[in-house]
């Protein structure tokens, strides 16, 4: 199979990648001060989900898949190896031989992961509303 560059139809990226960097999905909370743990909590709903796809073709990446707070963004983060090429859908050359490519491991799992338990991530965040409002002293 020759290189992506000499397929027919192949576009050249408009940038180029400086370094290598896991799959992850960031979310934004808002500036409430109770958000944060509902913050984590619509994150690891998400990231239940991603882990649930992946696990259908990987045992490493749900393995190795966590979730972090900092502040009002919540990360979550797949560091296994084959997260980024199943994510992105990267190809690369078999031990550098530039002659013979292959595909990416898997199927994407963070961004369907996301589709799939969105609705639920947003009722579960939506409580932090219900407690800002709480606070405030409406009912």
């Amino acid at each position: 199979m020759p290189p992506p560059s000499r397929r027919p139809g192949y576009v050249r990226p408009s940038r180029r990648l400086s370094r290598v960097i896991p799959a992850a999905v960031i979310f934004t909370g808002g500036s409430s001060g109770s958000g944060d743990e509902y913050l984590r909590q619509a994150a690891e709903v998400v990231s239940k989900a991603a882990k649930a796809i992946a696990a259908t073709w990987s045992k490493k990446i749900p393995a190795m898949m966590y979730t972090t707070l900092d502040g009002n963004t919540a990360t979550i983060h797949a560091y296994a190896p084959n997260a980024r090429p199943a994510e992105f859908r990267l190809m690369h050359p078999v031990f550098g031989d530039r002659k013979v490519w292959r595909g990416p491991p898997g199927a994407p799992f963070l961004a369907p992961g996301l589709d799939a338990s969105v609705d639920e991530a947003l009722l579960v965040y939506m409580k932090s509303i219900d407690a800002y409002a709480k606070k405030l002293g409406w009912s």
